[in-house]
């Protein structure tokens, strides 16, 4: 793995071509990680944390860095720890509920926040049965009625026969 250089080599590009703010993506479990202080040397807005360690957003937020939050499972805690929002896979099909999964961290209503969490931890768990993106491009076709159509390679389709509604169902959502 390279060093603090190559890292900054590798941003340069984006950061002089952009006309907008730089979210980096800090997803340790698919990708190299983004030190928060490599977050904080850099022009960036700051990062999408999906990576679950305990003191990462902190410090990012400490550095004056916007977080948002990648996994539902923190969205209460990050919040409350100062975290502007989240980009959830699973908005994808049920963004009415991650909405109101923010909005309790916001107002402090632990009781929904926690009854929120459980339910979409569930659907994460649901979704992740098969591994592909098709898992949510179908549930997201299923909900809205729009076709998404299919994934390409190196990600593979859904086994056929696979049912959305079951997954649907247990978030209460319409089908």
């Amino acid at each position: 793995m390279g060093g603090r250089g190559d890292a900054v080599r590798f941003y340069d590009p984006v950061i002089e071509a952009s006309e907008h703010p730089i979210i980096a993506y800090h997803i340790p479990k698919y990708a190299v990680p983004v030190p928060a202080d490599l977050v904080e040397a850099l022009p960036f807005w700051g990062v999408k944390d999906s990576g679950g360690e305990p003191d990462y957003a902190e410090a990012v937020l400490k550095a004056d860095k916007g977080v948002l939050v990648g996994t539902e499972d923190d969205v209460r805690g990050r919040v409350v720890a100062g975290a502007q929002g989240a980009i959830s896979a699973l908005a994808n099909f049920v963004p009415e509920e991650v909405v109101a999964l923010y909005e309790s961290a916001c107002s402090g209503d632990q009781a929904r926040g926690k009854a929120l969490a459980g339910v979409l931890s569930e659907a994460r768990i649901r979704t992740k049965e098969h591994s592909s993106p098709a898992v949510l491009k179908r549930l997201a076709q299923e909900r809205l009625g729009v076709p998404m159509g299919t994934v390409r390679p190196p990600f593979v389709p859904l086994p056929k026969g696979y049912d959305p509604r079951g997954v649907l169902r247990l978030m209460d959502v319409a089908i």
